[in-house]
């Protein structure tokens, strides 16, 4: 029984790693490339705007964040870059959110807008309490 089972463990495994090498194939296609130009936009004259990304490392699992804070004309006004524990790359954007609050009251910058890209945590923040 114990060949029957090895045996079944085997093909299950083959099949997996043929499935995957034919997924990760797929960026090898000729296809069209589609190139972006992103800028950033500042805001209104006399506000300023947070630019603020987690990320986390794979291998290791730890997550950062990072922050800068500037001005209608693009000037460096403040940042922050904070290394993490272990985590999720939601927590390394729930941390960017708590660090720009912590710098914007720091501060005293009142008419502040934030771009991040966790639509999550964007979607969380604006959402009115359940009741």
């Amino acid at each position: 029984m114990d060949d029957e089972v090895s045996y079944e463990s085997k093909k299950i495994i083959v099949a997996v790693v043929r499935e995957w090498y034919k997924a990760s194939q797929v960026g090898d296609t000729k296809s069209p490339k589609i190139q972006l130009f992103l800028a950033w936009e500042p805001p209104e004259l006399g506000q300023f705007k947070l630019n603020v990304d987690g990320s986390r490392r794979c291998a290791s699992s730890f997550i950062c964040v990072k922050g800068v804070i500037r001005n209608s004309f693009g000037d460096w006004v403040s940042g922050f870059d904070v290394n993490l524990c272990k985590g999720k790359i939601l927590e390394a954007e729930v941390w960017g959110l708590f660090f720009y609050l912590q710098l914007a009251i720091a501060k005293v910058i009142r008419r502040l807008t934030m771009e991040m890209d966790a639509d999550m945590i964007v979607l969380l923040v604006g959402s009115p309490p359940s009741q």
